[in-house]
């Protein structure tokens, strides 16, 4: 439980920059770490860490946008939430 609150950061931040709810931002984080082969809490330490100007690794940028573009297309298709 100690990595939850970059977690939970994370969520709200994707919430607050595509407006997409928390259940939705929750399923990017876990997409994206799926896909990547990378542990949760550090995609979530990465979109947290860009906040305050640390780039986010390219690998992971690539999925986060296509995971954003796909909740973003979903929603448009009425198909998310």
């Amino acid at each position: 439980m100690k990595t939850r609150p970059v977690i939970d950061m994370a969520r709200g931040g994707l919430a607050a920059g595509y407006g997409c709810p928390p259940r939705e931002a929750w399923e990017i984080l876990v997409t994206v770490s799926q896909h990547t082969n990378t542990k949760l809490h550090t995609v979530a330490e990465a979109i947290t860490q860009a906040a305050t100007g640390t780039p986010i690794p390219e690998h992971l940028q690539e999925h986060l946008a296509a995971a954003i573009k796909a909740w973003q297309a979903g929603r448009e298709n009425g198909t998310s939430g």
